[in-house]
C-alpha cells in the first residue's frame, strides 16, 4: 500500500510514460512480467531520468557545436529560437531511439 500510495505522489514522467506505453504495445509479456513483480514503476522512473538526463545533454552539447548563445538569443530572437526549435527536436529524436523505443533486455 505504502508503493501504491509513493508511486501516485510521485508520477511516472514524460519519458517513462512513452517507454511504457512503448513496452505495453511492442513487449506485452516484458511489460507485464514488470508489473506483476512490482518493477514497473521503478524501471519507468529510471528510464524517465536516465531519458531527461540524455536530453539535457543532448541540447547543451548541440548549442555548442552550432555556436547557439544569449548573445544569439539577444540579437535575434526569432533565428535563436528557430534553432533552438531544431536543437530540442534532434534530442528528443536521438532519446527515443536511443531509449524509449527499446524493449527492457535492449536497455541493459
Amino acid at each position: 500500500m505504502k508503493e501504491l500510495v509513493f508511486e501516485m505522489l510521485n508520477p511516472v514522467g514524460r519519458w517513462g510514460r512513452l517507454h511504457g506505453d512503448y513496452l505495453k504495445e511492442r513487449y506485452p509479456s516484458q511489460y507485464n512480467d514488470l508489473l506483476s513483480s512490482n518493477e514497473l514503476w521503478n524501471y519507468l522512473n529510471n528510464i524517465d531520468r536516465s531519458a531527461q538526463i540524455r536530453y539535457e545533454l543532448l541540447v547543451e552539447q548541440l548549442k555548442e557545436s552550432i555556436g547557439i548563445t544569449e548573445e544569439t538569443r539577444n540579437q535575434n530572437h526569432n533565428e535563436w529560437m528557430r534553432k533552438m526549435n531544431s536543437v530540442r527536436m534532434v534530442a528528443e529524436e536521438t532519446v527515443m531511439h536511443e531509449l524509449i523505443f527499446q524493449s527492457k533486455n535492449q536497455n541493459t
